[in-house]
């Protein structure tokens, strides 16, 4: 398809994609299609839907997908704050503390409350509560990409140190902003995209210069983020010219 064509319904306000594909629409509902290898439409089977489908309940309000291939786990958020979750979990990545299950067809609550915001890797996932504080579950792999200073598998929600606004996934890892605007990264840094000067890998979250920063985004290991004064600044991967800065050259400030 070389022009845009319209899915079906209206009124949608929140949408992430991947190996499947989710919305959710200003009535609260949340739909879903795609591949379903692990359950991962939330409809009890696994026969993959080409078209939008129900998950069941009304009262949705975000969702996010993990950028793994076809082990893909969804994340949803409900309007009392509840954080769910279903698709694949070979290693503990639906934060279920559940390792016996590999795999949920229906939305399963993770533990804890007060949820409002969530980020979804391909070995790592997080999730920021309505006090500020940052949580980290996933296979964490080879670069400790859960921020949690080792390499183990977390199959529940584990704290990370600080007071978070927001935060975003790069390819094994993450980087996330403080209340008092600091930015912090960890996990792979193969590209340089941890802004460290280096390419060493980071278990831990540490501080990236700067005092302003605002907002983050990433790609798997190219980085955007935004200053209070509101110029843009970009580091990591370069080779297809996405940092916008007029060459190909991989940044690692």
């Amino acid at each position: 398809v070389s022009s845009p064509v319209q899915i079906e319904g209206s009124s949608w306000c929140k949408i992430d994609f991947g190996f499947v594909s989710a919305g959710v629409r200003n009535d609260n509902t949340l739909w879903i299609w795609g591949n379903n290898l692990y359950g991962q439409l939330a409809q009890l089977d696994r026969n993959h839907r080409s078209s939008p489908v129900q998950v069941p309940g009304s009262d949705w309000c975000d969702v996010v997908v993990g950028k793994e291939t076809s082990q893909t786990t969804v994340f949803a958020l409900k309007t009392d704050n509840t954080l769910w979750s279903w698709g694949s979990n070979f290693d503990g990545e639906m934060g279920i503390n559940d390792l016996t299950h590999l795999a949920h067809s229906s939305p399963v609550q993770i533990p804890g409350a007060s949820w409002c915001k969530m980020a979804s890797g391909v070995d790592s996932h997080f999730a920021i509560r309505t006090d500020g504080s940052l949580w980290a579950w996933g296979a964490g792999n080879l670069y400790g990409g859960n921020g949690l200073n080792n390499t183990d598998l977390v199959s529940s929600p584990t704290q990370l140190p600080g007071t978070w606004i927001g935060m975003t996934v790069t390819d094994g890892g993450g980087l996330g902003i403080q209340s008092d605007n600091t930015l912090w990264a960890w996990g792979n840094n193969a590209q340089g995209h941890l802004a460290q000067s280096d390419i060493v890998h980071r278990s831990s979250p540490v501080q990236i210069p700067g005092t302003t920063w605002c907002k983050v985004a990433g790609t798997e290991r190219a980085i955007a983020a935004l200053k209070t004064d509101g110029t843009l600044w970009t580091w990591g991967a370069n080779f297809a010219g996405q940092l916008g800065v007029n060459n190909r050259a991989n940044k690692s400030s």
